[in-house]
């Protein structure tokens, strides 16, 4: 164990107090992500997102706080309407914290999460508004009355 990786689980189990999470979890989850000789600048976000990772509430809790909420601004950029940011940000938020392989745990630590996060929600963002605009453009099919088929 060394001693500069102990000193950045404290510190973040300082900046994250609720946060249930262990060290040796937390280690695992580095040496994962490939960082087996210091610990990130970034390991206070790392820790939080490996708790979310398990599911703990409230580093969930805290994610959506300091993180997602403040994130209505970037899908709102590709489509202002309500509904529209409203589902995205429901969609980032079962991609990242759902399922059995939540996308939180691939967050790496190479830049700033809050950056990670802003790219992962224009993503899913620019993504829906394509979906929709080729949802529009495709012609509706014809009542069953209206159809005929030409057979020549």
């Amino acid at each position: 164990m060394s001693s500069a990786r102990q000193l950045a689980f404290e510190q973040a189990r300082a900046k994250w107090p609720g946060v249930s999470l262990g060290f040796e979890v937390w280690s695992a989850h580095l040496d994962t992500l490939g960082w087996a000789a210091e610990p990130p600048l970034t390991a206070a976000s790392l820790f939080l997102c490996c708790a979310c990772a398990r599911q703990d509430a409230e580093a969930c809790r805290a994610l959506e706080e300091a993180y997602l909420s403040p994130l209505r601004g970037v899908a709102a950029r590709e489509n202002s309407d309500e509904e529209f940011v409203d589902w995205v940000l429901q969609s980032v938020r079962q991609q990242l914290l759902g399922g059995n392989a939540p996308q939180i745990a691939s967050y790496d630590g190479k830049r700033p999460l809050a950056d990670w996060l802003r790219l992962f929600v224009r993503r899913v963002a620019l993504a829906q508004k394509l979906a929709d605009r080729a949802s529009a453009m495709t012609p509706p099919v014809p009542a069953a009355d209206v159809r005929r088929i030409t057979v020549v």
